[in-house]
């Protein structure tokens, strides 16, 4: 048997008799397809992102600590906008004020 071109690469053949007699024999085909790629991220990219967001919350709690007048000044320009203000408030109860 060939395979059509119209069939997906990762597609697993099946062929067997069920039934023969003197004349004629009966032949079942089963085409089983199994998924072609791995589901979900790629081993080691949740934590490699978590990781990343750690450290970029580490930075911002550092931002926020910085006594420097101009940094202060941006932070609180930063808090007049309601999604940065938010952010800035998780950031601030977080795990990494102080550090």
């Amino acid at each position: 048997m060939s395979h059509s071109s119209t069939f997906p690469k990762h597609a697993h053949f099946w062929v067997g008799h069920i039934c023969e007699n003197p004349g004629a024999a009966v032949l079942i085909t089963s085409l089983l397809i199994g998924p072609s790629y791995k589901r979900g991220p790629p081993k080691g990219y949740i934590h490699a992102i978590e990781q990343r967001w750690h450290q970029v919350e580490a930075l911002m709690g550092a931002i926020l600590q910085c006594p420097d007048p101009r940094v202060q000044s941006i932070v609180s320009d930063l808090r007049q906008d309601d999604l940065a203000g938010e952010i800035l408030g998780r950031v601030d109860s977080g795990p990494y004020v102080g550090y």
